[in-house]
């Protein structure tokens, strides 16, 4: 089965408070857009699509277990798969 890690360090702000962020601190939006920007680029160079997409739930939702068993799930089947390619 497989196990829950932490693979991505992520700082998540909901869209409906970024705008208002950005009010209250105009000199970080160009810098987060910096980094997007760059990332995207050494993602790029190393053959990767520049940005992926994720699909984020908070861990104090009810249904949370639901979600990581559908996760591990799918993540065991991905592995299973690979094994049989080797």
């Amino acid at each position: 089965m497989a196990n829950k890690e932490i693979k991505f360090m992520a700082l998540i702000i909901p869209r409906k408070d970024l705008n208002g962020f950005f009010e209250k601190h105009p000199e970080v939006e160009p810098l987060i857009e910096n980094i997007g920007k760059a990332y995207a680029e050494y993602r790029m160079t190393t053959g990767r699509k520049p940005f992926n997409q994720y699909v984020i739930v908070n861990q104090d939702e009810p249904y949370i277990d639901k979600v990581w068993q559908s996760i591990s799930n799918g993540e065991d089947k991905k592995e299973k798969k690979a094994n049989k390619n080797e």
